[in-house]
């Protein structure tokens, strides 16, 4: 629905989501739902719903690349042949858009998945200390503070092998 107040209103949230720093957003989600109105755990690993800040932060960070460019890829999709074709044929638009231009439009967002990869990671060592949540990332950072280096350079060899294989598979 280009142009309509969907479209322009998720452009300018993807837009503000961007711009907006991973811990900001975390900093404010805990104030609102750990602070104000009391419902969700800020700190610590108590079960599922101290999974929930931190993934909402993490998830509304990054997700908003996503939006963006897979907007800007299925608008390319469906002014392509291929879906004039399908509508020439007779096809309901729910299966040109699934069949036909979103899988078409996916290429582009998994390729800039596996290259973002890198900051997503470095993202959750920020949140897991902003949210005081026992991870490998909160283990990292005590491991700087504490200058023990081989479990850092263990760390960055483990995330380099991990970037590379998600990178090779994403060009596979």
């Amino acid at each position: 629905h280009r142009g309509s107040w969907i479209d322009r209103s998720s452009r300018m949230l993807s837009i503000v989501g961007a711009a907006v720093p991973s811990f900001w957003l975390g900093l404010i989600l805990i104030d609102m739902f750990g602070v104000r109105f009391g419902n969700l755990p800020t700190m610590g690993r108590d079960g599922f719903t101290s999974l929930i800040l931190p993934s909402l932060t993490l998830g509304l960070a990054i997700s908003s690349v996503y939006v963006r460019l897979l907007r800007s890829s299925l608008l390319d999709s469906l002014s392509q042949e291929f879906v004039r074709s399908a509508r020439a044929r007779g096809l309901s638009e729910g299966r040109i858009f699934m069949l036909h231009a979103f899988r078409h439009s996916l290429p582009p967002v998994i390729t800039v998945f596996g290259v973002s990869l890198g900051s997503l990671i470095g993202g959750v060592v920020v949140i897991e200390v902003l949210f005081a949540y026992p991870g490998i990332g909160k283990l990292v950072v005590d491991a700087i503070r504490q200058r023990d280096y081989p479990l850092i350079q263990g760390y960055i060899l483990i995330m380099a092998i991990v970037v590379f294989l998600v990178n090779t598979a994403v060009d596979l």
